[in-house]
């Protein structure tokens, strides 16, 4: 029996990009048992990547830009929002892959970057029904969302809010300096979205865009990898690890908590950069400074400490460095505008720390010294949706578009 065929699309090519670009090419593995697959995404001339290759017997496509197309969107707010709406060459591409590969969808996992929104209309256009996963608020605003950019007067942002059952919260951006043309490129977007069906992967960011009539299809949240790694059993250090980019991910938060701390280190996984902003704060034998880690070595660093920060600045949605922790025994320590709050404040409710403030000192020693605490950590990344799970949530939705769009021919 003849397989369907999915492309998967992201901006940037999982083997140099994590985040929402890795987890893409996750379901794209996964995918392989019900669909014929192809991973459409884009990397500069200047990598050493092959424009197209089979990376876990996936084939991988990839639009090649100039080094100088890539840096373009970092140009200003307005020039970002011109190419995230309209960049002819990247869709003359796809149209180009859409002939040759013939897809009956395609799931976009992060676009805006090099591909177009306008992408979606070469689908509509072609007749092809398209899947959109919005791994975080970039329709909403071109850059993260932050709590000063809602109207959150009657928004409890307390630890024990947790990001659930927010009220409707909408768009404050009238004193913004782009407000207006923020506004303008919102409508413009929901427009080129209104026939894409979109997905949410967090309560906290589906009640966000809903309040703000965006038109969601349904809500899955990310899934998981069961802890498989090959680490025996050792004691954990007392140390904080922050693992990410610095754009409103919350280092100054992780480097003030370790700072203020009686013996914590700082572990830092991402760019040079963090090293450099933590020593300003704190003496450089505190820290320990890994570079740039794969996915599997952020995993087995995980087993190593006992806290992770996920302090991020901003709504951040359903962040997996948060759910990579729990699997793997380290506590997270978040603020309650992550999506996956909810899950940490099972642990103990001190890691959900008040918005813009760093865990206090009598609670985190209380925690340091738990020897059940990395126990804990385990019992509750035991509950998690596994990756399957998620998996098979999608393809049974995936399957329903594809049986509905046969009934409309």
């Amino acid at each position: 029996m003849k397989q369907e065929r999915i492309a998967i699309l992201t901006d940037l090519d999982p083997m140099s990009n994590a985040g929402a670009n890795l987890v893409g090419f996750q379901y794209a593995m996964a995918a392989q048992r019900d669909f014929e697959i192809e991973f459409w995404t884009s990397v500069c001339v200047d990598a050493d990547l092959k424009p197209q290759n089979s990376y876990e017997n996936i084939k991988i496509r990839r639009f090649l830009h100039s080094k100088r197309f890539g840096d373009f969107p970092k140009k200003g707010i307005k020039a970002k929002t011109i190419r995230e709406l309209f960049s002819p060459f990247p869709i003359i591409w796809i149209t180009q892959q859409i002939k040759r590969f013939k897809p009956q969808l395609i799931w976009v996992h992060q676009i805006g970057n090099v591909f177009p929104l306008t992408s979606f209309l070469v689908c509509r256009i072609l007749k092809i029904p398209a899947l959109f996963t919005l791994h975080d608020f970039g329709v909403l605003v071109p850059r993260k969302l932050f709590p000063k950019d809602l109207n959150l007067e009657n928004v409890d942002l307390s630890p024990f809010a947790l990001g659930v059952n927010f009220p409707p919260v909408k768009l404050r951006l009238q004193n913004g300096s782009h407000s207006k043309f923020y506004l303008f490129r919102y409508s413009i977007i929901r427009l080129i979205l209104s026939s894409v069906y979109l997905i949410s992967i967090s309560s906290l960011q589906h009640q966000i865009l809903t309040a703000n009539k965006l038109n969601l299809f349904a809500k899955i949240e990310n899934g998981v990898g069961r802890c498989n790694c090959d680490a025996e059993q050792i004691t954990r250090l007392d140390a904080i690890l922050f693992a990410g980019r610095l754009n409103g991910k919350g280092l100054e938060h992780a480097v003030e908590t370790v700072a203020k701390s009686k013996g914590l280190s700082l572990h830092l996984a991402g760019g040079q950069e963090l090293f450099e902003i933590a020593k300003r704060k704190i003496e450089s034998e505190r820290i320990t400074y890994h570079g740039q880690l794969s996915h599997a070595e952020v995993c087995l660093l995980l087993h190593q400490v006992k806290f992770t920060s996920v302090m991020s600045d901003c709504f951040d949605v359903y962040p997996s460095i948060l759910l990579e922790a729990l699997a793997h025994g380290s506590a997270p320590i978040c603020y309650p505008t992550v999506g996956n709050a909810n899950l940490v404040h099972e642990i103990d409710r001190s890691l959900v720390v008040k918005f813009g403030e760093t865990i206090d000192d009598v609670n985190l020693d209380r925690l340091n010294s738990d020897a059940k605490l990395s126990s804990k950590v385990f019992e509750v990344g035991k509950t998690l949706k596994s990756f399957d799970k998620a998996s098979e949530e999608y393809y049974g939705l995936i399957k329903r578009i594809l049986k509905s769009k046969e009934q409309n021919f």
